[in-house]
């Protein structure tokens, strides 16, 4: 069984100085987000985590994908789409300083197909990429 964990309000967060996010794709497309999992970072530790379930517009899943992370179709057919998630996210990225990423490109690029796809704005975002900075 997959934990969940809601995303907190920005009052409850003050204080992160970045947010770490990680998406889960159901298959190639890149904005068929299935999962997102986040760490606030503050004083240079992780103060709080969420992990929310994500049902993909189109419910395509991808074996080689499913491999990967685990989560089925059934894990997700009641969840919600991207854009509930994006509306409890939104705040958060507006208010810290910095978004990281393990493999930035791919969230990023994730993160710009759901966006596109929903006709949702892209936000004025800071981000590193930790495996850049890791090697």
């Amino acid at each position: 069984m997959l934990v969940q964990r809601a995303i907190p309000s920005v009052a409850s967060i003050s204080g992160a100085s970045a947010i770490a996010l990680d998406f889960e794709t159901a298959s190639q497309n890149a904005g068929s987000i299935c999962s997102v999992g986040l760490a606030w970072i503050a004083d240079g530790q992780v103060a709080h985590t969420a992990h929310c379930l994500v049902r993909p517009h189109d419910m395509r899943f991808d074996p080689w994908h499913v491999s990967i992370h685990g989560i089925q179709p059934h894990d997700v057919e009641f969840e919600p789409e991207f854009p509930a998630i994006w509306d409890d996210l939104l705040p958060h990225l507006e208010a810290t300083p910095l978004l990281l990423a393990h493999n930035a490109p791919f969230d990023i690029g994730v993160l710009r197909a759901a966006l596109s796809h929903y006709d949702l704005a892209w936000p004025t975002l800071s981000y590193l990429c930790t495996v850049k900075i890791a090697r």
